[in-house]
């Protein structure tokens, strides 16, 4: 079975990749970057893992493992001049998470020259994005039968609302909408997880010139093994170790990409990252940016902080910064939940103890 959902996750890709193709994009996605600080330092490998609130960015079908809600955010400086902001948080509603998130860059562009290169206006001029995200993820074990052995099975979408443009020039502005759409198979207990997303199917930019543009699609497939730990492939080394693999498409004929990255925990407070974070710079090349980061969580509160070396230059490499909360899960709640999934898999289910789903919900 789990062979077959391997093959579904391939199709999926490759549906998305023709979409991809199609496409003209030649604008951006402001959530290209969009990776907090733990997605990054393990060189953007997470749509197979996705399991805190940067599923709104990378994977929404991530969203449905949350608990009852969570925040987080991120800063940086891109390029040395980009500014670059990002927030996003859930909320349990209905069988599935409910994500939100915004993200806001801002790039000073000099001034306004009219053609004979005499200033028009001693106004700095700046390109402005904005970027608002609404996701849904929810664990298709709750609403039908499926499959004994997959593990858990999640689907999410997520539709993008944005607007950009130039400040102080006249009719440089544009509004323009994407979809991603998002798999994921397993969980916390299981050894081995797979997600699979596609971005910004269908989306656009139009500017108030009337010129469109398609928005950069992209699609990607990521495997994610425990290596170490509960559930992991081995016990020899303490703590907690995974790895994950994703594999990348982009638009504009751009080349396949990867991305790697590994998270250690020695303990349960601190968090060791390294990465290979693959970016295109041509039509046939990819440069290999080594990423790293490290996170501290207390009480809930997570501090992370990442470093992306850009190989080509070294004076555009940066440093993240990522600052996140979430409710922590008592001993109580954990054993609860345990005994839960085990009543499960015996079939003797305790309607005071699991979430019990809306008739409107089911499917039949």
């Amino acid at each position: 079975m789990k062979r077959l959902v391997l093959v579904g996750l391939i199709l999926v890709l490759m549906g998305g990749m023709a979409v991809a193709e199609e496409g003209v994009a030649s604008s951006p996605d402001p959530a290209g970057a969009a990776y907090g600080a733990r997605p990054l330092g393990m060189g953007g490998a997470f749509v197979s893992l996705a399991d805190d609130t940067n599923a709104v960015f990378t994977n929404p079908a991530g969203l449905a493992s949350l608990g009852d809600w969570s925040i987080t955010s991120m800063s940086t400086q891109l390029l040395q001049k980009v500014d670059y902001i990002m927030a996003g948080g859930t909320y349990r509603i209905g069988p599935g998470n409910l994500g939100l998130g915004y993200i806001g860059t801002s790039a000073p562009c000099g001034y306004e020259y009219d053609d004979l290169g005499n200033p028009v206006s001693d106004t700095p001029i700046s390109y402005d994005s904005n970027m608002i995200l609404l996701s849904y993820g929810v664990n298709m074990n709750s609403m039908m039968k499926t499959p004994k052995g997959m593990g858990d099975f999640s689907i999410g979408g997520t539709v993008k609302a944005l607007s950009s443009g130039f400040t102080g020039i006249e009719g440089a502005t544009a509004t323009g909408f994407g979809l991603d759409l998002g798999v994921k198979i397993g969980g916390d207990d299981s050894t081995m997880s797979y997600g699979a997303v596609i971005k910004n199917i269908g989306g656009t930019m139009s500017w108030a010139s009337g010129a469109e543009e398609a928005l950069e699609s992209s699609s990607k497939l990521g495997v994610t093994a425990k290596l170490c730990g509960e559930n992991g492939l081995t016990k020899m080394v303490p703590g907690e170790l995974v790895g994950s693999l994703d594999l990348e498409l982009l638009s504009d004929g751009k080349p396949m990409v990867f991305h790697v990255g590994t998270e250690y925990k020695p303990m349960d407070m601190l968090a060791l990252r390294l990465g290979l974070d693959q970016d295109p710079i041509s039509e046939s090349e990819t440069a290999n940016n080594i990423t790293a980061g490290v996170g501290i969580e207390l009480s809930g509160f997570r501090f992370d902080y990442a470093y992306k070396m850009n190989s080509e230059s070294a004076e555009l490499s940066n440093h993240y910064f990522s600052l996140s909360y979430s409710p922590e899960i008592t001993k109580s709640e954990k054993a609860d939940s345990d005994d839960e999934k085990v009543a499960e898999k015996k079939g003797n289910k305790k309607s005071s103890d699991i979430y019990e789903i809306p008739e409107e919900y089911l499917i039949y």
